[in-house]
């Protein structure tokens, strides 16, 4: 998956679409369920801003879970290590601004929230989405995730 990017007045807005949200293998501790392609800040300003993000459900899960998302930020590019699911790890990137959105995961829909990325400085960020629940099971789900950055 890309960002697909827009402008609308003096934003820029990226769309990812078709994001799986993956089975956690029941384990019930927080694991990301998917994550988004990286957002450089030399080619998009979110460091030290606040800005809107919405996640849309475009195929409902199997099971009814509520996710939350979270800005991620890392000092490379690279992806290397991320387990999405089962036993989740990022190793390369570190939460900067947790986003209570209350996805839910079995229900068509858009959620809206504020990320709030005051002081947050980093050549990189993503946006992941994560859930504590035990149930997200067989990665039917799909999102997409916007935002809207200053241009």
């Amino acid at each position: 998956m890309a960002w697909t990017k827009t402008s609308v007045g003096k934003y820029i807005v990226l769309e990812e679409s078709g994001l799986v949200l993956a089975d956690n293998e029941d384990s019930g501790a927080e694991e990301y369920t998917v994550v988004s392609s990286v957002i450089p800040a030399v080619d998009y300003n979110f460091e030290n801003a606040k800005f809107p993000l919405v996640c849309e459900i475009t195929t409902a899960s199997d099971d009814a879970v509520t996710c939350d998302a979270v800005l991620q930020v890392s000092t490379g590019s690279a992806v290397t290590g991320d387990v999405i699911g089962t036993s989740s790890a990022t190793p390369l990137w570190a939460d900067a601004a947790d986003v209570d959105i209350d996805i839910v995961s079995d229900t068509l829909g858009s959620y809206s929230q504020i990320v709030d990325a005051t002081d947050v400085y980093a050549p990189y960020a993503r946006i992941a989405i994560k859930t504590s629940a035990a149930d997200l099971n067989g990665g039917s789900g799909r999102v997409t995730i916007k935002l809207a950055l200053p241009a």
